[in-house]
């Protein structure tokens, strides 16, 4: 089932803690995204551009 979508397609990082741990304060789950960014940044990934994943 690997690769049954395109990577373009996929949804980003953001929206996931969000739905997946929706018991986690606002402030647990800011910093779970800061790290990502922090990452990403460090390993040059590209991803969203921004306010693109971001929810109205």
């Amino acid at each position: 089932m690997a690769d049954w979508m395109p990577r373009d397609e996929l949804p980003s990082f953001r929206p996931y803690p969000r739905t997946k741990y929706r018991d986690l304060p606002p402030e647990a789950v800011a910093e779970i995204e800061s790290v990502f960014d922090r990452l990403a940044r460090e390993y040059r990934l590209e991803g969203p551009r921004d306010g693109e994943d971001e929810q109205p």
